[in-house]
């Protein structure tokens, strides 16, 4: 049957439609997602705290503290009683507290993906059941609100050693390896203090990294003029960029939205959101931002989103809340259907179908 031109552009029409519902999946690789919609399961349900493995994770949420740090983490639901202050405007989400009997640090994370997968290996690897590729260019998002007090904040966030840390590593995560900032591939922070290396104070700071020169200092902050305010929640997203190899450098851009109560949150904001890929960025970063260490890169097991708090006083504590932890690939698969149904079109319309 010999389609007309009308019947065409209907077709790509509802494709395009289809592609938009559908998001950024690519060849049967669907999000890996963590919503904390099972709630507080340590068995059964992969979308939990801790949960378990599959859908694309490894396996269930861990936690590790150093030098004594306390923690609980619990998932908040519409059920529980007050305090319930969802971050997307209902539904689950993670409550995190840190304490500590002496100074320490504290930090939970989670495995996604490892370097073969179903469209690379055969028989297809049971772990890793939608298919990814490392290599490719991938988003990883949340959204995060720091929970401290306002007074407990300006009173308490006030060291060095005070702050809120934000990472990624390509290696596995257990107890026994080193979660600290320097293992780490793309990375976040706010500091409490200035100084050693930070060049701004309670501000989100962006490592810009140099595969030749590794040292933490002020030359490899980016700072990104979003200052960290309890109660304001930052959406975050990383965008990895797509290497040759998953033993070459790496790069990444960040996007930082700030809302509060749902709206956009000025003061004390010169801007509400921050694109290290925003030419209208002083200074923007095209290329990307550089990896904070290339041995994190010689794992290929899987990357790992982790957050981590220290406090630099018995007295202290960090608290913050998290949800909607994805995991996207590149649209690449879709895109490339909707170019060739194009193309087609292209085709008709030259032929004057």
């Amino acid at each position: 049957m010999m389609l007309t031109l009308r019947t065409y552009v209907s077709i790509l029409v509802v494709l395009a439609v289809v592609a938009l519902a559908a998001g950024p999946a690519t060849g049967g690789t669907l999000p890996i997602v963590a919503d904390f919609t099972g709630g507080n399961d340590e068995a059964t349900i992969v979308d939990a705290w801790h949960g378990v493995g599959g859908l694309g994770w490894k396996g269930p949420w861990q936690e590790y503290s150093r030098d004594g740090p306390l923690f609980t983490a619990v998932v908040k639901t519409a059920a529980d009683v007050p305090p319930y202050n969802p971050l997307d405007g209902g539904g689950n989400y993670l409550d995190y507290e840190c304490g500590s009997t002496k100074t320490g640090r504290a930090v939970i994370g989670r495995v996604y993906g490892k370097e073969l997968y179903p469209y690379e290996s055969d028989p297809p690897d049971p772990d890793n059941p939608l298919g990814f590729d490392l290599t490719k260019e991938h988003t990883v998002s949340w959204k995060i609100r720091i929970d401290e007090t306002q007074a407990d904040f300006d009173a308490k966030f006030t060291a060095g050693l005070d702050f809120y840390m934000i990472h990624d590593m390509i290696r596995v995560f257990s107890r026994d390896a080193n979660f600290s900032g320097a293992q780490a591939n793309w990375l976040i922070s706010a500091w409490g203090v200035a100084g050693g290396g930070i060049p701004v104070a309670r501000e989100w700071l962006a490592y810009n990294g140099d595969p030749d020169n590794t040292t933490w200092d002020d030359a490899h902050q980016a700072q990104t003029g979003i200052p960290l305010v309890p109660g304001v929640v930052y959406d975050m997203t990383v965008t990895n960029l797509a290497r040759a190899t998953l033993d070459s450098w790496g790069r990444y851009h960040l996007r930082i939205e700030a809302t509060l109560n749902g709206t956009e949150y000025c003061p004390p904001f010169d801007s509400t959101t921050y694109d290290s890929d925003d030419p209208g960025t002083d200074p923007d970063y095209p290329d990307g931002l550089g990896w904070r260490n290339t041995a994190a890169n010689l794992y290929g097991l899987g990357g790992a989103p982790q957050f981590s708090a220290r406090c630099s006083n018995t007295v202290d504590v960090r608290q913050f809340s998290l949800d909607a932890v994805h995991i996207v690939p590149e649209p690449s698969t879709i895109v490339m259907g909707l170019t060739l149904a194009l193309a087609g079109l292209g085709l008709m319309v030259r032929r004057g179908q």
